[in-house]
């Protein structure tokens, strides 16, 4: 089986005629009705000459009326193998969306962080308080004790 030939964007926006945003917005609609495109290291679209040509189709029926939407529905559905075109097997997409996963779970990661630092703060001034309350707690009972010492004192001295 022959390699297939993958253009990038800019080389299919100059050989096929196309715009930038309408090659974007063909390539959105397109994935969405499950057509694929292939994807670079980055991410990026690469595109087939097969697909390209289906644009430039999809272009001349939208000018006779159609929307983007059925010109490329239509022309999905007449050829097959473009939606179960597999990407390409540099695994970009894929690797896109672990980057975007690794982002979420490093955020919620940091979230975590700051809501186990926040627990601990918490924890922390409550034992503080529990503390405070003790030492209040134990001043109180050395008053007393030396306040009955000193009524002590004070009676057997003047014997009372």
């Amino acid at each position: 089986m022959k390699p297939v030939e993958l253009l990038s964007p800019s080389d299919a926006q100059e050989q096929y005629d196309l715009t930038g945003s309408l090659l974007r917005r063909y390539a959105l609609t397109f994935e969405q009705l499950g057509g694929n495109i292939p994807r670079d290291k980055r991410g990026g679209r690469m595109y087939t000459r097969e697909v390209l040509e289906h644009f430039v189709e999809a272009t001349a029926r939208v000018q006779d009326g159609a929307t983007v939407e059925d010109a490329l529905r239509v022309l999905t559905a007449d050829a097959g193998e473009l939606v179960t075109h597999e990407p390409a097997p540099d695994g970009g997409a894929a690797l896109e969306v672990l980057r975007q996963v690794l982002s979420t779970q490093k955020e919620l990661l940091e979230q975590v962080k700051g809501i186990r630092e926040e627990a601990q703060k918490s924890a922390a001034q409550s034992e503080l308080d529990e503390l405070r309350r003790k030492v209040e707690e134990l001043e109180l009972n050395q008053r007393e004790t030396l306040l009955e010492s000193l009524v002590k004192a004070v009676r057997r001295r003047f014997n009372m």
